[in-house]
């Protein structure tokens, strides 16, 4: 089991920007949330950390898979 902070360091060390983090039961869904359209459509996608192990995945990935139910809770995440 991983925590938040190593979680979010991976996160960081695959993503330029994080503002934002969705945390589900068994993830932590990492994204950059913004009005920018240009990131909106195109940019950078969101970066799932699983809490067991600390595999990274795509959000479709994470959905597919059906794991993506009910968000525990939402926050911001400090740069």
């Amino acid at each position: 089991m991983i925590t938040y902070e190593q979680a979010l360091e991976k996160a960081r060390s695959l993503k330029s920007k994080i503002n934002k983090c969705n945390e589900y039961e068994d993830a932590y869904v990492f994204v950059h949330d913004t009005e920018d359209s240009e990131v909106q459509y195109g940019g950078e996608g969101p970066c799932v950390i699983m809490k067991d192990d600390g595999t990274v995945l795509t959000m479709i990935r994470y959905a597919l898979i059906g794991k993506a139910d009910k968000i525990i809770k939402s926050f911001a995440v400090e740069q």
